[in-house]
């Protein structure tokens, strides 16, 4: 996935994904990496859903 995002924005397309960074104890070291690594991206923290322990974020390569 974020293969194609990165291949959506080499060809000049404007993209967006949401996607669950932390899920209780777990976390997506992967996705944190690559945000890091990566400054064609930035991410929204989506707001918490109840009930559920969890952060959700909006993975974009374009402004709000």
């Amino acid at each position: 996935l974020l293969a194609f995002m990165e291949k959506r924005n080499a060809a000049g397309n404007k993209i967006m994904m949401s996607y669950i960074l932390e899920h209780g104890e777990l976390q997506n070291d992967n996705l944190k990496n690559w945000l890091t690594n990566n400054n064609h991206f930035h991410y929204i923290n989506v707001a918490g859903t109840k009930g559920r322990n969890r952060s959700e974020i909006l993975v974009l390569n374009y402004d709000e």
